[in-house]
């Protein structure tokens, strides 16, 4: 209980506590304005998915929980520029620059998460860094998994599902096969989708347990555990959702895929593994509780080291060395000539993106109502029945789950001809360039090759070829187009990220990326065709020439759909 004091004192305590608070207040304000585009475009890019629609919460729990340590607290504001504060200004202003230059809006809400710690260190020095350390730290759970992780992310976890449901179905004697992420029975095919892999319920899960941790102060090789323990207990309680959808079905009749029974049931395995989660933490605050592993402990080390001359002389230096990173260096005049430099240099960034990214919008509107289905937009008689010796054999509509592996609402038409048998499709609708490989991997294929190719002007043309154990190969030729039909160009498929960056950096724009925008949705096209043995190289001219046939085709038809 914190007892207050009448007086001038007190007075003056009082006005340097709201002035702290107002400071802290008129920094991070700052820094969200300075840093907007960056924040605007990825909060945008997380909305979009459903497994980062949990960021809000993150959000406002890191804003209660600092509320909440620095309110009634007794501190004095710092304003001093330090070592410390000195070098994290450079890498935030850095990492700021950088994402100017590459267009990352990644880059730039990590160079936004860095800026924030830096105005708290140079506000409130030691005393308020300690006290919003994990407010600041959960922020980070609001950025993505770069270079595409979370993809490969959810088809591990797709894998991780199939493959464990499958064992415990080898338990209750249900005979089945497993492909990539399908369950294959004797009655039908269980697809394990994006939804039933458990990232839903894995980020969220992280993001619980991770405030529960900066709410009881843990400490690092406890927040380790704590995050390693509820990853576990997810993956657990995943498992037994997917074997519950597909044992109910083939053993009661029981159909737990749709409607209010799926969502039921994903609530429930949800809910155990967070209740698991919570147990097993709590477990683990009973063998090692937190004042023993955190505060006594020290206590007890520090008091007993004070005897000890060595120990006392390592104390004496790490006093010093905390010193020399925290004590401030530059006068009045000096702070606010180094504020009003890094002032200029992050408006002037921030104007010169806004000004070219004003520059780079589309100003033509989109040549097509996408508001339906894109299996809406044409009919199954849009391709002929004949095109050279390739004979149009059947076509098929597909109005798929989101969530589903295969992808979006398909048109999927079927041609054979010159020894070959092909599917054609028309897919959407995506918010960008969508990867069929992850599709592919997904349904059991590995990629043999991946390149880009320019098939004709101003039409890029992504290349997989793929196999299987079983000794299947498949080609696969695919290009996305956006709403305004302007061809997007495909990402290096075999790019890493550093190649990624060192490209856009060698491109010398700052705008490089934005030069070609992209007006989502995104709709894709594709030809995909697969036999036992590998492709001559007339079989896959064949393949590539009907591909731009029917890709010119359909292009067609979804204009002519958009002037009706």
């Amino acid at each position: 209980m914190r007892l207050k004091f009448c007086g001038p004192g007190a007075k003056r305590v009082e006005q340097q506590e709201k002035r702290g608070l107002k400071l802290v207040a008129v920094s991070i304000v700052a820094v969200l304005l300075l840093h907007s585009p960056f924040l605007i475009s990825l909060s945008q890019w997380l909305w979009g998915r459903d497994h980062y629609q949990f960021f809000p919460l993150v959000l406002i729990g890191s804003a209660a929980l600092a509320w909440f340590r620095l309110n009634g607290r007794d501190w004095s504001p710092v304003c001093q520029i330090s070592v410390r504060v000195a070098c994290y200004a450079v890498l935030a202003m850095s990492l700021f620059i950088l994402a100017h230059i590459t267009s990352s809006h990644w880059l730039g809400v990590l160079a936004a998460i860095l800026a924030c710690w830096t105005a708290i260190w140079f506000v409130g020095g030691t005393e308020l860094a300690n006290e919003l350390r994990g407010p600041v730290a959960l922020l980070l759970l609001a950025v993505p998994l770069p270079l595409n992780l979370d993809l490969r992310l959810i088809l591990e976890l797709q894998k991780l599902a199939t493959a464990s449901a499958g064992q415990l179905l080898d338990l209750a004697g249900i005979g089945h096969t497993i492909s990539g992420v399908a369950i294959q029975t004797a009655s039908r095919d269980y697809m394990v989708e994006e939804a039933c892999s458990g990232i839903h319920s894995l980020f969220s899960s992280v993001a619980a347990m991770s405030m529960l941790a900066a709410l009881g102060h843990y400490g690092g090789i406890r927040i380790g555990l704590t995050l390693l323990q509820t990853a576990f207990w997810v993956c657990v309680a995943n498992c037994l959702r997917v074997f519950t959808i597909v044992f109910a079905r083939e053993r009661w009749g029981m159909d737990l895929e749709t409607g209010f029974p799926h969502e039921f049931l994903g609530v429930c395995t949800y809910a155990l593994g967070l209740l698991m989660s919570l147990s097993t933490d709590q477990i683990l605050r009973f063998v090692v509780p937190i004042d023993a592993d955190s505060q006594s402990v020290f206590k007890k080390k520090t008091a007993g080291a004070m005897d000890d001359s060595f120990a006392y002389r390592l104390k004496k230096v790490r006093k010093s060395v905390a010193s020399f990173f925290n004590d401030g260096r530059t006068s009045k005049t000096g702070t606010r000539a180094a504020l009003a430099s890094v002032l200029v240099i992050y408006l002037g960034l921030t104007g010169y993106s806004a000004i070219g990214a004003l520059r780079a919008a589309p100003e033509s509107a989109a040549t097509v109502n996408f508001d339906e289905p894109i299996t809406n937009l044409i009919g199954e008689d849009a391709l002929p029945q004949q095109i050279g010796q390739w004979q149009q054999t059947g076509v098929r509509v597909v109005n798929r789950n989101p969530d589903d592996p295969l992808g979006a609402n398909s048109i999927i038409w079927t041609f054979a001809g010159e020894g070959m048998e092909v599917e054609f499709s028309l897919d959407g609708f995506y918010s960008e360039w969508h990867d069929l490989s992850y599709c592919y991997a997904a349904l059991g294929w590995k990629i043999e090759s991946a390149f880009n190719e320019n098939t004709d002007a101003g039409a890029p043309v992504c290349q997989l070829g793929l196999y299987r154990d079983s000794g299947d190969y498949a080609v696969s030729l695919f290009s996305c187009y956006d709403s305004q039909q302007a061809a997007i160009e495909p990402k290096d498929p075999n790019g890493t990220g550093i190649r990624k960056i060192l490209d856009r950096l060698r491109a010398g724009s700052l705008m490089a990326e934005r030069a070609q925008p992209v007006s989502p949705p995104v709709f894709q096209i594709q030809l995909m065709t697969s036999q036992q043995t590998s492709f001559m190289p007339h079989e896959l001219r064949s393949a590539k020439h009907l591909f731009v046939d029917l890709r010119s085709r359909i292009l067609t038809a979804v204009k002519e759909s958009g002037n009706e």
